[in-house]
């Protein structure tokens, strides 16, 4: 925000593929977690 950005951000997952949603939905959190400390 700080930067203006207006982009998009994607998360390419592709290990434990038959089983990634945990492991992606803890990136997510993460990744929200570092933008709303800014």
């Amino acid at each position: 925000d700080r930067q203006g950005f207006k982009g998009l951000f994607s998360i390419e997952y592709e290990y434990n593929w038959d089983n990634s949603v945990p492991d992606i939905k803890k990136c997510i959190e993460f990744f929200n977690a570092k933008v709303k400390a800014f």
